[in-house]
């Protein structure tokens, strides 16, 4: 068995031995840690970090690395106990981020999407990325309601009398983008006139309107915005507050038909120059850009062919709790 102190000691030892490093003056203090290490390997967890702190200021970083290694030993040798929770714990404080999941914080607990309380204006300055921006001249977002196209039209033909001849119905709808007449003369009826086509001519059907796949995009579970009326551009704002540390961030977007974003003025990302790949969304990490307090989401989105699809949205974001000393251990212990 392994003493649960003996895998902190340990921990430390090794990054002693790693940085060893030490200055003269340290020489004596470090002897007399081996010494005490070589008798019990024992309960030195605390001198361990005073002789790491005397031979880096920055100490934080390694008790990050002393940590991390401990976690390591922790769970080789499947520890859990109350000791190994405070370690796992300290180790959580340090990097919610990558060790939340030792404390069951969810990756994304919080969300915010495009909707009509988002600021649209089809004109901005640069300074529109910033949260001081006065935007009160703005308009709220409009919703895109998606256009469905009509349900197809069934076809009916009926047969004249005239062998040479086929008349077809005034309700029947062509979906071909072009017919060729093999018939020797086909009959067009209407209610005014009729139309005889000499055999072998083609007639031109203008193609039907593109077919768009939205599948991606409504997996987001955010609704298309834009200006109420089509625009060549459109400036988008958001503004929201996070009380409390963020520990993760992940943002998802897309706009017909590109688009570039800030995140309380930090440049996230952008489209690129394919206009047809604004059916799938793009992600990105956002947790480097939010900060506790007030944050601002600003987008701008082009559109030059005044299709007005839309613009999406989602922010998925989680914080730290005010504490975590209490919150179970989630994590499975995990033997050799």
């Amino acid at each position: 068995t392994h003493h649960l102190d003996s895998l902190y000691t340990a921990s430390a030892k090794y990054y002693i031995d790693y940085y060893y490093g030490i200055p003269e003056k340290n020489k004596e203090y470090y002897a007399d840690f081996n010494r005490k290490f070589d008798e019990t390997a024992d309960d030195l967890f605390l001198d361990g970090l005073d002789l790491l702190e005397m031979i880096n200021d920055d100490v934080d970083l390694y008790l990050y690395n002393l940590l991390e290694y401990a976690v390591e030993r922790i769970e080789a040798y499947a520890v859990v106990n109350d000791d190994g929770d405070w370690i796992l714990r300290e180790i959580v404080k340090h990097s919610p981020g990558e060790y939340g999941y030792l404390v069951g914080l969810a990756a994304a607990g919080e969300k915010i999407i495009s909707g009509i309380e988002w600021k649209v204006s089809p004109s901005a300055d640069e300074d529109y990325k910033y949260a001081e921006y006065d935007d009160s001249g703005w308009m709220n977002a409009a919703l895109v309601i998606r256009k469905h196209p009509p349900p197809p039209v069934t076809p009916v033909p009926s047969v004249s009398t005239d062998t040479s001849a086929v008349t077809i119905d005034s309700t029947a709808a062509v979906s071909d983008s072009a017919i060729i007449i093999t018939d020797t003369t086909i009959q067009i009826s209407s209610a005014e006139d009729s139309l005889e086509i000499p055999m072998g001519e083609e007639i031109a059907v203008a193609p039907a309107a593109p077919e768009f796949d939205y599948s991606a995009l409504d997996e987001m579970g955010a609704p298309a915005i834009w200006l109420a009326q089509p625009a060549e551009k459109a400036y988008f704002r958001y503004l929201f507050n996070i009380p409390g540390k963020p520990i993760s961030g992940r943002v998802s977007l897309s706009a017909d038909e590109n688009y570039v974003i800030f995140i309380n003025g930090e440049f996230v990302g952008e489209d690129g120059e394919d206009e047809s790949d604004w059916e799938t969304p793009d992600n990105y990490s956002a947790l480097s850009f939010l900060r506790n307090g007030q944050n601002i989401i600003a987008v701008k989105a082009s559109d030059p062919d005044l299709t007005a699809h839309g613009f999406w949205l989602k922010l998925e974001y989680s914080v730290m709790p005010e504490s975590i000393d209490n919150l179970p251990i989630v994590r499975e212990p995990r033997g050799d």
